[in-house]
């Protein structure tokens, strides 16, 4: 079924924004059925009908044109089922176990989906990478999600910046609308791609224009080294970034300018 409704131009998109919506306003919002049932299973429900799509051999257009919010709700979806399993969530997915053959938690499926997400773009080295350094574990737990979220975030800015910066995009958009209990992994994946850009565009700049690469650098370095240690403290930014090297280094050699 899902198959025929994605790979149809005229119910595709209409479907994925259904279900994107689902997946954005549950359980963060009390969103009610027409019948107005309030509950927390449809987030998940929501969850595993895009494990069931990206499941189609072909992978439809519109995961591709949405990937940025398919992302941040997938995300999220890991982070809610981490901090709570309503009873009736719980009942959903034991029915969803013994259809489906799934023998996993809530959480660690969203993982799974959101991992088969990034193969299907394939950012197979960004799942390779996580797993590596135990990132999915440590995204399965709520006091230490926001790590690995800052770490995802790294891995992706190294597979492509274009597309973090459109989940960047995406999440501020978010975080002015909103005030979603999941801002703090936000924050962390916004001070990751915002510190890799920047750390990226000053390397670029020696070859392109040496005094406004030294004051360039000199300004970052003074920003970072007031934000670094706040943001180092809270968790936001992870570990072993090489984007703390701002705080830690001085300017690099500029040609002309020693």
């Amino acid at each position: 079924m899902w198959k025929s409704i994605m790979c149809s131009p005229r119910t595709a998109e209409p479907a994925l924004l259904i279900l994107l919506d689902v997946l954005g306003s549950w359980p963060e919002h009390s969103t009610c059925t027409s019948d107005g049932d309030k509950t927390g299973v449809f987030g998940l429900a929501a969850t595993v009908v895009m494990w069931k799509i990206l499941q189609v051999p072909c992978v439809p257009h519109m995961v591709t044109v949405y990937f940025p919010r398919l992302f941040v709700h997938l995300l999220s979806q890991v982070f809610f089922s981490t901090l709570d399993v309503p009873e009736e969530v719980d009942a959903f997915w034991k029915g969803c176990q013994e259809e489906y053959g799934l023998a996993t938690s809530p959480n660690r499926f969203a993982v799974r989906t959101l991992k088969s997400l990034l193969c299907r773009m394939q950012h197979e080295d960004v799942v390779v990478a996580m797993e590596r350094s135990c990132g999915w574990d440590t995204l399965l737990c709520a006091d230490t999600h926001h790590c690995a979220v800052g770490l995802l975030a790294r891995e992706m800015c190294c597979v492509s910046m274009p597309l973090c910066s459109r989940i960047a995009r995406y999440l501020l958009r978010l975080l002015s609308t909103q005030e979603p209990r999941w801002q703090l992994p936000a924050l962390a994946f916004l001070v990751e791609v915002s510190l890799m850009a920047s750390a990226a565009w000053l390397s670029c700049l020696p070859a392109l224009c040496p005094p406004v690469a030294a004051a360039a650098w000199d300004g970052a370095r003074a920003l970072c080294c007031c934000l670094g240690p706040a943001l180092c403290g809270s968790g936001l930014l992870p570990a072993g970034s090489p984007v703390t090297a701002l705080c830690l280094s001085g300017p690099p050699q500029v040609p002309g300018l020693e």
